[in-house]
């Protein structure tokens, strides 16, 4: 289970369909790379900007998503 850092659920989103209404929608959602659950051990998990943005926090407490000056940085 995905959760938020308040403890509320994030919807996994199984095939690319719901991928896609999420985003219309604007909800946060998360999935596995071409939503192959055994790609979850190589690749992790992938979150749409709707759950990276949500103000409920997706990093663990401490923890942040990175800004895309940090990723510059980092690359």
């Amino acid at each position: 289970m995905n959760i938020f850092r308040n403890g509320d659920t994030i919807p996994q989103a199984k095939t690319n369909h719901e991928w896609q209404i999420a985003g219309e929608n604007q909800q946060p959602a998360w999935c596995y790379y071409n939503n192959d659950s055994a790609n979850g051990e190589v690749y992790g998990k992938l979150y749409n900007w709707y759950a990276i943005s949500d103000p409920r926090g997706l990093a663990p407490e401490g923890w942040h998503v990175p800004s895309e000056a940090e990723w510059n940085t980092l690359a």
